[in-house]
């Protein structure tokens, strides 16, 4: 079995059936887990990589098509329905 985005699967599979969460009484919601060895919890790199991450985030929520067009340059080929989704 491999796992896959439901974009992906929405594009490559003839549309499978979504529920998506916040059309049935879940809030909107994105996440990313990060995991690291206790004895660098406070570690100063790792810190600025979490900052880096969410200034990264803030900058694709409030620049979303300067955000997509420089995900693709150099990558035209990535300019497609399945990475647009």
């Amino acid at each position: 079995m491999v796992a896959a985005p439901l974009n992906a699967l929405v594009v490559l599979a003839n549309g499978p059936i979504q529920s998506p969460a916040d059309l049935n009484g879940f809030p909107p919601y994105d996440e990313l887990i990060l995991v690291t060895h206790r004895d660098r919890v406070d570690d100063h790199a790792l810190r600025k990589f979490i900052d880096g991450i969410e200034a990264g985030v803030q900058f694709l929520v409030n620049h979303p098509e300067k955000s997509w067009q420089l995900f693709i340059r150099g990558r035209e080929n990535l300019d497609d329905e399945l990475n647009k989704n």
